[in-house]
């Protein structure tokens, strides 16, 4: 009896270790798949990260020279309007003086002509 209930167990000892074996193969070939996708996808997102780090750079260095010309055009735009004022305070100055020779002319000449009174 003994024998046969040993046979009954070894049996069923067999027969679940079979199912078992059958059932975990599936899940492991599972898992590895999902871990192949999950690495290629981690190799993707790595190789991306990598090419968009090289733009950022690359974009912060066209930022600073963009700046740097900027500054550059601003100074000129300013030396531009300082000489542009300077030469329109000289133009009003010489107008001035213009003006001031054509009084003294006008002056120079109703001095001489009984007919011109501008003075």
């Amino acid at each position: 009896m003994r024998s046969r209930s040993r046979n009954r167990i070894v049996s069923a000892h067999s027969l679940l270790y079979s199912v078992i074996s059958v059932n975990t193969l599936p899940v492991n070939l599972v898992n590895k798949d999902q871990l192949d996708i999950l690495a290629t996808l981690r190799e993707s997102v790595n190789e991306d990260k990598s090419g968009l780090e090289t733009e950022v750079k690359k974009l912060q260095t066209q930022v600073q020279d963009l700046k740097e010309r900027n500054k550059m055009h601003m100074e000129q735009v300013n030396t531009l309007l300082m000489e542009k004022v300077n030469l329109q305070s000289d133009s009003m100055t010489q107008r001035e003086k213009m003006l001031e020779r054509e009084r003294t002319f006008a002056c120079a000449i109703s001095d001489h002509s009984p007919w011109l009174v501008l003075c």
